[in-house]
């Protein structure tokens, strides 16, 4: 991957232990691609995080599916909490923002562990539910792999 640009307010950059820590506590995400008539696109997604990868459920079929097809670049970012501070014209923030590949990698037999992922996440308290649902739609249910080659995280918490 070409060198990315050093981070301007380098004194905002977030630990590695904490840009770890909201890849695999953040709720949602923002996966960004750009789609075949060059428009990027930027759409809100759950997701897992899993041995320097981040997974993506969605339709088999659809605007996603099309764009990645066997591997695209693409960038990822969550925003893990935020509050505008109106008195000083700014705001508190904690985002990271991941650079790498996407492709699609499932519907097939593996991505029940994949899906299961998820229902550790999303659904803690009704995991033998879960798992049945995942039983059931694993073979119906894509996957996409956000490969990471760089990632930042950056914050501003002077108003927590």
């Amino acid at each position: 991957m070409e060198e990315m640009r050093a981070m301007r307010r380098s004194e905002r950059a977030m630990s590695s232990e904490d840009v770890e820590m909201i890849l695999e506590t953040g709720e949602y995400g923002i996966l960004t691609i750009v789609l075949s008539n060059e428009f990027p696109y930027g759409v809100p997604v759950n997701y897992i995080y899993h041995e320097n990868a981040i997974y993506i459920h969605c339709a088999p079929q659809g605007q996603k599916i099309d764009a990645i097809g066997s591997g695209t670049k693409a960038s990822f970012t969550i925003v893990n909490r935020s509050k505008v501070i109106s008195e000083k014209f700014t705001s508190s923030f904690e985002s990271v923002v991941a650079f790498g590949t996407a492709e699609v990698i499932a519907p097939n037999p593996s991505g029940r562990a994949i899906l299961e992922g998820f229902i550790r996440k999303y659904a803690p308290k009704d995991l033998e539910a879960g798992y049945r649902y995942a039983d059931n739609s694993h073979m119906k249910t894509a996957l996409i792999k956000f490969s990471i080659e760089h990632i930042t995280g950056k914050c501003n918490n002077k108003g927590w």
